[in-house]
This record gives structure tokens, sequence and C-alpha cells, in this order.
């Protein structure tokens, strides 16, 4: 089975992300146009449940223990559309620390629905 690459920027369909975002802390601006990156099927349900490999909560433990409100009404709004979410967006992730770089909250969503396939970009899987 062949590898499917993308850029973040081709990911994120154009946006760019505000400067604080985590994505930053993986990518400059110019990896962000030009680097691809591996294109992996993530399971969310599965996703938001495990825990990250260093010990730290799940994704939903942390959601549940630390969230805003504003973010609880954004899974709520994104659970509304989440079967669309996981055919037509694509998350950012890196694999190797179990981490949601861009799209926690898609991410969330979409596990909470039970939704068992969805496009995740890997930045720990670089384009070699």
């Amino acid at each position: 089975m062949s590898r499917s690459y993308l850029t973040v920027e081709n990911a994120l369909k154009g946006s760019v992300p505000a400067q604080g975002e985590l994505v930053w802390s993986y990518v400059n601006l110019a990896d962000f146009r030009v680097r691809e990156f591996e294109l992996v099927q993530i399971n969310p349900s599965q996703w938001v449940m495990k825990p990250a490999p260093l010990g730290q909560e799940s994704l939903l433990a942390i959601f549940a223990a630390h969230a805003e409100p504003w973010q609880r009404q954004l899974v709520a709004d994104y659970r509304r559309q989440a079967k669309t979410l996981a055919n037509e967006s694509i998350v950012l992730i890196d694999s190797w620390l179990h981490k949601a770089v861009d799209g926690q909250h898609r991410l969330m969503a979409m596990g909470l629905e039970g939704i068992t396939r969805a496009q995740a970009l890997d930045l720990s899987k670089p384009r070699t």
C-alpha cells in the first residue's frame, strides 16, 4: 500500500493557525508550506481514550477536567457534524507522543460520537 503525504498548509486547506498555536512548535512557516508529512488513518474513539505514552491522562480525561465552557460548546457543536468532519477534515497529530496538535476539539467530537475512522496528518512522520 502506498503512503500519502501532504503539507500542513494543504491539510488545513490554506488556513494559517494563529501565532501561538501548537503547530508552530512542529513547523516554521517555510515547512508549513513545503514540507510533507504522512497522511494516516486514526480511530478517534480510541484516540481520545488512550493515555499518552509518557503517562499523561487521556485527551478525554483532560477535557473532562479542564475544558472551558467555550471549549465544551465547540465540541457540542462539532458533535452534530462529526460524520462530516471525519470525511472532510484532517486533524494534525504527533503519533509518537500521542498528541493532538491541531483539531483537538474536532477529534474529541468525533471520538465522543463513536467515529472509528478519520484522517490525520502525522507530524512525527515527515517525508524523508
